[in-house]
């Protein structure tokens, strides 16, 4: 089944891993620099499709299919982990907007050479089979291998660096494509090459940071030479901030969070026992070792937050102090082992817009910290936030938090600083009192909406936090609104008129529909330019392409609003619908299976897709909603792929595209995929929801597939 002597192992599974593993592993960093929302998750995807579609395009002569099958692996080893420096080195911090498209830039060129070869391979592999057994095994293991990279980043995106895992992995992948035709001595070559050309980025992090370090000041006086004095009182409810909002390290945290973390710790009576929960923030370690405190736990939920914190520990030499204990896992686990009559505990919750981290700060945590604290200790969660107004996803966050923390201790008080929301349990008052009469000597650097917030917190407190999501009763956020909100708004306001702008209400997403409505206009009269035959097949595979990657996107964004985290969870959830993709070519390959069984499925389908989107926001479990939304990836990817092998076996059999038609189709099938990913996530989601969105879909492949049935019945029912 190998490419050479067919003794190695298929080299489409790899091909397939690799590519998988690099979008998800990419695709979370992106997230996390940016603190992005998933929606980009489809114009990453796109990148990747054009990308791999021009490759297989314009495809270098000089390239064989060994060619391009090292080039796979060489960009992969080298291109990524630069372009991954550089990106971390350019990220903005939290609530700054405008360097998306720089850093977006540079992860999509991290993307495009990598892609760019694999689709030359898989083109230099289509000239070397004919269509048959070995073509549909070729694709199977191609199926096959993406699922695997989506397990491999399951596992790497909680245990490894990206810049790291990924060029190591392309290197075991490379040798064992063909470890014969490589030969031992250039594997190891290969492989020691690789591990030098990943360890660079995170030498140059390292030296940098380290250089930092060591210039002699106290990591107290550095960050008051950079932001001013922070003033300390005797009272933890007491603090200044001077001048936040701008990043300290190569993180993306949040320097606003940090102002309010770091007085915390040093207000805190003189050798406190301190709790660090959730996660580390840049410097953290470096203040913990200035106040020198009695113990110092640390429980860290979410391993990608070793990335920066585990070298300031290391290198600041936190680990080598008797009083310093770190446990790795849940939080709601590793507080147990916590030591007792803590001062201070300090929950960082990281990513604010993810709902489901209330599941992680809760009534059950709350419960194990008032055993941990001691009678005079306080608890503080501290939570990112957006500029001057919460979110939705946000303010139910912060809902939860304050209500677990009323319910355990019975007094508790919510805070905005900055760009951090703070809750503080139990509360005396000192701090409110603080804020509220506006004593701070830099008043420009506290942005305070406690009004508006407080307003709503008890209206919260008596709802389901899962119903307050899905009820738009929340005043218009006109502070913030999705892009393509505001896209629709500028190209309503310049087609309509300044004085129609006023007399009409219509909201901008009347301005999508309107567009959309013309598209199919414009492809209903183009159909009459072309032949029948050959437009219908064209643009039922590209409905279908544009349906899948569509369905794919609304799937893993309803899966992050259910569970409140995809980043681990993309690759396996993306990679169940390629699964599906494959056994729906394979299975309607065969020509005794009836299209009408393929009918019946897709009918099938749709209220699977709905009841994984409306069931996924109820179960309790992770893993159960996890369940959910793969079975309908599955489902979704068997009704794309069981219908590219039917409009195939249609286009030989009536003649359509004639010996071209897998090249065509798979042409076809990346443009209205690259179309769904650039459109969906950024235009529909934001402008109609999950359910319309998905219904768009549907309704968009079902007069895709009217169109072709209707050409089908026009030449001598073949199809059939």
């Amino acid at each position: 089944m190998g490419l050479w002597r067919g003794k190695s192992p298929p080299t489409a599974f790899w091909l397939g891993a690799v590519g998988i593993l690099t979008q998800t592993l990419l695709f979370r960093e992106l997230s996390n620099i940016l603190r992005a929302n998933e929606l980009i998750l489809g114009l990453l995807l796109s990148v990747w499709l054009v990308s791999a579609g021009l490759g297989g395009l314009f495809r270098p002569k000089k390239f064989g299919a060994f060619g391009s099958i090292v080039a796979v692996f060489a960009v992969s080893a080298v291109s990524v982990p630069w372009l991954y420096l550089w990106a971390r080195v350019l990220s903005p911090g939290v609530g700054q907007v405008w360097p998306l498209p720089p850093t977006f830039l540079l992860i999509a060129l991290a993307v495009f050479p990598q892609a760019f070869c694999i689709g030359s391979a898989f083109s230099a592999l289509s000239e070397r089979r004919r269509l048959g057994a070995d073509s549909s095994h070729t694709y199977i293991f191609e199926g096959l291998g993406s699922f695997f990279g989506g397990a491999m980043s399951l596992v790497l995106a909680s245990t490894a660096r990206p810049d790291i895992a990924l060029p190591v992995f392309s290197a075991i992948a490379l040798v064992a494509v063909n470890p014969r035709e490589i030969g031992a001595r250039r594997s190891v070559k290969i492989l020691i090459a690789v591990v030098v050309l990943a360890v660079m980025p995170s030498l140059v992090m390292f030296v940098s940071s380290t250089a930092g370090a060591l210039k002699g000041a106290s990591s107290l006086e550095r960050i008051e030479s950079k932001f001013g004095a922070i003033e300390i009182s005797e009272s933890l409810g007491e603090i200044y901030l001077y001048q936040g909002g701008t990043s300290l390290g190569s993180d993306g945290d949040s320097l606003a969070s940090q102002d309010v973390i770091h007085p915390l710790l040093l207000t805190a009576k003189q050798s406190p026992r301190v709790a660090l929960v959730g996660g580390i923030v840049q410097g953290t370690a470096r203040i913990a070792l200035d106040y020198r405190p009695e113990s110092l736990f640390v429980a860290i939920e979410d391993p990608r937050l070793l990335e920066v914190g585990w070298a300031n520990f290391a290198n600041f030499r936190v680990l080598d102090e008797p009083s310093v204990r770190v446990a790795l896992g849940d939080p709601r686990r590793t507080i147990a082992r916590a030591p007792k009559s803590l001062d201070l505990v300090l929950i960082y919750t990281g990513l604010p817009s993810s709902a489901g981290e209330s599941r992680l700060v809760g009534d059950r945590m709350f419960d194990e910290l008032a055993r941990k604290i001691s009678p005079e200790g306080r608890v503080a969660v501290s939570m990112p936030v957006s500029p001057n107004y919460l979110t939705q996803e946000e303010l139910a966050l912060v809902g939860s938090v304050l209500g677990s923390a009323r319910n355990v201790f019975g007094t508790a008080e919510f805070y905005i600083i900055e760009n951090s929301a703070l809750v503080i349990a139990p509360d005396d008052g000192a701090f409110g009192e603080r804020i509220t009469a506006g004593d701070f000597p830099e008043p420009r650097s506290v942005t305070l909406n406690r009004a508006m917030v407080q307003s709503s917190i008890e209206e919260f407190r008596q709802r389901d936090i899962r119903e307050r999501l899905s009820t738009a009763d929340f005043p218009p956020n006109t502070d913030k609104r999705p892009i393509a909100y505001l896209i629709g708004l500028r190209l309503w306001e310049r087609l309509a008129g300044g004085f129609l702008v006023g007399a009409l209400s219509a909201p901008p997403f009347a301005f999508w529909m309107i567009f959309f409505i013309a598209v199919f206009a414009v492809v209903a009269v183009a159909g009459k330019a072309f032949r029948a035959d050959v437009f219908a097949m064209g643009f039922a595979i590209s409905a279908m392409g544009f349906f899948g990657m569509g369905a794919s996107v609304v799937l893993l964004y309803g899966f992050q609003v259910a569970v409140g985290r995809l980043y681990s969870a993309v690759g396996l959830l993306s990679s169940m619908f390629i699964l599906g993709t494959v056994f729906g070519a394979k299975i309607f390959s065969n020509p005794q299976r009836s299209p009408l069984l393929w009918r019946i499925f897709a009918i099938a389908t749709i209220p699977v897709l709905f009841g994984a989107i409306e069931l996924g926001t109820a179960v309790p479990s992770i893993s159960l909603a996890m369940a959910l939304f793969g079975v309908a990836m599955l489902c979704s990817g068997f009704a794309c792929g069981g219908f590219y092998s039917l409009a195939l076996r249609w286009s030989f059999t009536s003649g359509v595209w004639a010996h071209k038609a897998p090249a065509r189709a798979y042409a076809f099938d990346l443009i209205g995929a690259s179309v769904a990913g650039s459109i969906v996530g950024v235009i529909f989601i934001p402008s109609f929801g999950i359910e319309r969105t998905l219904s768009l879909l549907i309704i968009f492949a079902i007069f895709a597939l009217m169109k072709i049935s209707k050409t089908k019945r026009r030449n001598d029912g073949q199809y059939e």
